[in-house]
């Protein structure tokens, strides 16, 4: 009994090292042990997020005032600045920061609460302005709004001793296109 014991806890042990220090399959002797623990569900990764990417799709979204400078909308706890360290937030569930990396995944038409808030943002909308860290237009409501798609990876200890930078970005292109309210030719999101 106690032999079956240790050897459950020593597959489980090294079944759950395995899965968060590699992304490599089990090594041939412990597969088949792993198989049939696997089929009891006792080891096995938890839930659709097991694992956990290092690179990630952002959106960044961004207002103007005058057609030609654009600023960021920063929300709290979503990778932005590149030099912002990673936030410890559990056991809060940022939500609004956790919508925008699922809206990565997908099109923008296929997010109508993504085009509610920018409608809303345009409109000056306090409680939605309060989402964000900081609101880029505290007097009026910007002109037009764009979200920006970036690939965002962790930087490697040599780039961030050299930056300073915790975060590194590819321009990916445009997320959303520039709208503004009442330009509904214009506007795909029809605001």
């Amino acid at each position: 009994m106690k032999t079956g014991l240790c050897a459950l806890l020593m597959a489980t042990g090294f079944g759950l090292t395995w899965a968060r220090a590699t992304e490599r399959p089990y090594p041939p002797l412990i597969a088949p042990l792993y198989q049939i623990l696997e089929d009891f569900r006792l080891v096995n990764g938890y839930g659709p997020f097991a694992t956990m990417t290092k690179q990630r799709d952002e959106i960044v979204l961004e207002g103007t005032a005058d057609g030609l400078v654009w600023v960021p909308y920063v929300l709290p706890w979503k990778p932005q600045a590149l030099n912002g360290r990673p936030r410890q937030v559990a056991p809060h569930q940022p939500r609004v920061d956790w919508q925008f990396w699922f809206a990565a995944l997908s099109d923008y038409r296929r997010e109508p609460w993504f085009i509610a808030m920018v409608q809303r943002l345009l409109e000056g909308s306090g409680p939605v302005e309060s989402l964000f860290e900081v609101n880029p237009f505290p007097d009026r409501p910007p002109l037009a709004i764009r979200a920006r798609l970036y690939s965002y990876r962790f930087t490697t200890p040599a780039e961030r001793a050299a930056t300073g930078n915790w975060w590194a970005r590819e321009p990916i292109g445009n997320y959303l296109p520039p709208v503004r309210l009442g330009s509904a030719d214009r506007n795909p999101g029809g605001l």
